[in-house]
């Protein structure tokens, strides 16, 4: 659901939430919404408009507020006010009429539960269903039509959610890619949309602790330029997101505070409780801010043996994701790897199947299956589709490596 709100409307300081300020600005809030909160953005929006089984649309010129599709909130949005004019003084016949919508809102609050049912109640029987079952292929063909037609297109929102060592089996394939290349080899990595800089800094950690005799050359790239200030400086701190007050929501926190022991050799703890990025892996690394969308980008760059293009394109309309990847497939060298996850299935085999890369298959299953957090599909837009090797184009469907030739 999008509702367009005021942050005067609802009547709420940005101590009740968690400011993520940004032009436009976006607040992170927590799992659930007050029925208060919700009742006053619909006080102050249009008529909802039905979108799918998947709740509604409400629009203004003020503001966005975002819910994962199951009534819960979780971002705002708001337009500064040095973007939109100021609110007038309320009057005291303003406020009665608004204290009068307010209660009629509570009639469209039912109506909105009431249109959410189906919905909910459609993906309450898909989860009863036994896994094996949900394998076949007549629930493999309803689940594709149940993504494609109510959720494909539902709210799409970037965040700068990342996290270390976050796909171990990914990992381990690149370890053994990077032991083929020659002794003393010269190496280039690139991580576009690098967000904080944890998935670059893995990936550096994973090759140089099998081949710590290759030269590596590393590029971390985002459009964000505070995320990439983060990501030069490389100190998180466990449990908090790094990516605070940059253009997108921050997302999860680089580090788990459970995890902070099973990364020593990757961070190294300060006095104040953060952690840093050991030195040996912050070097060589060129972090700067560009667009992955930039025809120029390959100027910038040059072109990669090893190309991460992870977790960035999804959130795009369907244009500007081919677009960006195939800008992506420019930046790789011959006989390099684009690794590209996070970004639709039809667009990524469509895009691929006349790159010229071949898909690289080795622990596909594993990797597919590795993240915890893509699970809900179909009924959740970053749900992971399960491999399907019935498909006719299941091996670059289901692939994240793609080889381009030979040196």
């Amino acid at each position: 659901m999008v509702a367009a709100v005021s942050s005067r409307a609802l009547g709420f300081s940005s101590s009740t939430i968690e400011p993520c300020p940004t032009p436009p600005g976006i607040f992170v809030l927590g799992r659930t919404v007050a029925p208060c909160i919700m009742n006053a953005a619909r006080t102050q929006s249009t008529l909802p408009k039905p979108v799918g089984l998947f709740g509604h649309r409400f629009r203004q010129a003020s503001g966005e507020f975002f819910d994962d599709g199951a009534g819960h909130l979780i971002g705002l949005r708001f337009v500064p006010t040095r973007f939109r004019p100021p609110l007038p003084a309320r009057s005291p016949r303003d406020l009665s009429a608004i204290s009068k919508e307010y209660s009629m809102s509570m009639t469209m609050t039912g109506f909105i539960s009431l249109r959410q049912v189906p919905r909910r109640l459609c993906r309450a029987v898909w989860e009863t269903i036994p896994s094996p079952v949900r394998q076949t292929p007549l629930m493999f063909r309803a689940g594709r039509y149940i993504y494609r037609k109510f959720t494909r297109n539902t709210v799409r929102l970037q965040t700068h959610y990342t996290h270390f060592m976050r796909n171990p089996p990914l990992l381990s394939v690149i370890e053994a890619l990077a032991s083929q290349f020659p002794r003393d080899a010269q190496v280039k990595i690139a991580s576009i949309g690098c967000s904080t800089g944890a998935e670059l800094y893995s990936v550096l950690y994973a090759i140089r602790r099998v081949r710590d005799d290759l030269r590596l050359t590393a590029y971390g790239a985002d459009i964000s330029d505070t995320v990439v200030e983060v990501a030069r400086r490389g100190i998180y701190h466990p449990d908090v997101p790094a990516a605070q007050g940059s253009a997108y929501a921050a997302g999860r926190a680089e580090v788990a505070s459970v995890d902070v022991s099973s990364l020593s050799e990757l961070l190294q703890p300060l006095p104040d409780g953060s952690l840093r990025v050991r030195d040996w892996l912050r070097q060589d690394i060129t972090w700067l801010t560009a667009d992955a969308t930039d025809d120029s980008l390959q100027d910038l760059l040059g072109r990669q043996d090893f190309l991460l293009a992870n977790n960035f394109m999804g959130p795009m309309e369907d244009p500007l994701a081919e677009r960006c990847l195939r800008n992506m497939i420019r930046l790789v060298a011959p006989g390099g790897y684009l690794f590209v996850d996070g970004i639709d299935l039809d667009v990524k085999t469509r895009v691929l199947k006349a790159s010229g890369l071949r898909p690289v298959l080795t622990s596909q299953e594993e990797i597919w299956a590795s993240e915890g957090a893509r699970g809900g599909w179909p009924w959740l837009r970053w749900g992971r589709e399960p491999l399907n090797r019935s498909e006719a184009d299941w091996a670059i469907r289901y692939s994240i490596i793609f080889h381009l030739g030979d040196r």
